[in-house]
């Protein structure tokens, strides 16, 4: 692991006085030194006067600031990135598989092996891709800033670099938005549909209440059975008419975020700018509040992409389920995998510099993934229990 080295000089005073006395000390020598050679000026010539006056108050002046001991310090820091550890699950429960796993992140993890599974059918997904790749840039600009000054040409070339890269991928973004499709349309007029159902129900309620009271007006032995059905069916039609607003609620707010996206797009093209102009850096918190910004809308992505995939398996898309049901299919350990050998690479460009290890959970032993085919399992699960 290669140290970042960097160098500062430093000017110390080792006297017991405070070196701002100092300050005060040079222009009362100034005057001393005058008042003290003023008389023999008289009788030298103008310019040797000025020629002596310099040289006797760079002597007194060099003889003032040895009596404060100064002492000029120059250090040599060598910062180590930090280390970054990765903990693997090498239990036995990894030879498990997960069948009840639910479609859309079954589909989720496909699209990461396979970006082949592309096209309509994934328009959101490719969406937060393009996000993914905004957030790499501006994370790799930023680690490139902590070791570049911006007086440095270099960082410049970086910094227009990134700007262009990240101004593709928005363009790319905004372009793909177009194309995307509404499919909340279809739910909201089936939420609206069931809330005005939920809205009947209220008629039954009110009239199986009266026959209730009835019942118990004529002191009818069916009057607490009565009640009772009264007193359940309203809490149905409650809980129906919940389960109606939310199911509306849902896609209502599907339809809201989705109309601000270029909203939010036409933000992030201006947070952009500290980033790669001005003398500043705009320091860290910054880059995280950018990241944090995209990291929203990559998650508002994912759950659209995640519904629209339950919406296209319900529709009978074969594709699509068939590679929900392969991920469903395998083990634990072979997702696993599969996920490190898909993300060696840009794992890699993430971390360079740092020192990054794998952990198996139950031996504590690194793990050195360069050692097993790709596709393969990287290690045998050991039987026992976690503590985790």
């Amino acid at each position: 692991m290669e140290p970042i080295v960097t160098s500062e000089l430093e000017l110390q005073f080792a006297a017991p006085l405070s070196a701002w006395w100092l300050l005060l000390l040079l222009p009362l020598l100034a005057l001393g030194c005058w008042l003290l050679y003023r008389n023999q000026y008289k009788s030298i010539p103008r310019h040797s006067v000025l020629g002596l006056t310099a040289l006797r108050l760079l002597l007194l002046g060099g003889l003032a600031v040895l009596a404060f001991r100064p002492n000029l310090i120059r250090r040599r820091i060598l910062t180590f990135p930090g280390r970054i550890l990765f903990v693997i699950d090498d239990s036995e429960s990894m030879t498990a598989k997960d069948t009840c796993m639910d479609s859309a992140q079954a589909l989720r993890l496909a699209r990461s092996f396979e970006p082949k599974l592309s096209g309509q059918a994934a328009v959101y997904h490719q969406l937060a891709e393009h996000l993914r790749q905004v957030e790499t840039e501006i994370r790799q600009l930023q680690k490139f800033a902590a070791t570049v000054a911006r007086s440095d040409d270099r960082f410049w070339n970086k910094a227009a670099a990134a700007q262009d890269n990240i101004l593709a991928s928005l363009a790319d973004f905004a372009k793909l938005l177009e194309t995307a499709p509404h499919f909340w349309d279809g739910h909201i007029r089936e939420g609206k549909r069931q809330v005005a159902e939920t809205a009947a129900l209220t008629g039954k309620v009110r009239a199986a209440e009266e026959k209730a009271k009835a019942a118990a007006k004529e002191l009818s032995p069916e009057a607490g059975t009565l009640k009772a059905e009264a007193k359940k069916l309203r809490q149905q039609a409650a809980a129906a008419r919940r389960d109606a607003e939310a199911y509306l609620l849902r896609f209502q707010t599907f339809r809201q975020q989705f109309e601000g996206l270029p909203e939010r797009l036409k933000e992030l093209k201006a947070d952009l700018a500290p980033f790669v102009t001005g003398s500043k850096d705009p320091g860290p918190k910054a880059y995280d509040m950018f990241s944090a910004r995209l990291g929203r809308l990559i998650l508002i992505l994912v759950e659209m992409q995640g519904q629209l995939d339950r919406d296209n398996i319900s529709a009978g898309n074969v594709a699509l389920k068939t590679a929900a049901d392969d991920i469903r299919a395998r083990t634990r350990l072979e997702l696993l995998a599969a996920s490190l050998s898909n993300t060696k690479t840009r794992l890699a460009e993430l971390t360079r510099g740092q020192n990054v290890q794998f952990i198996r959970l139950m031996t504590g032993e690194p793990l050195d993934f360069s050692l097993h085919s790709p596709g393969t399992a990287p290690f045998k699960p050991i039987p026992g229990n976690t503590d985790i």
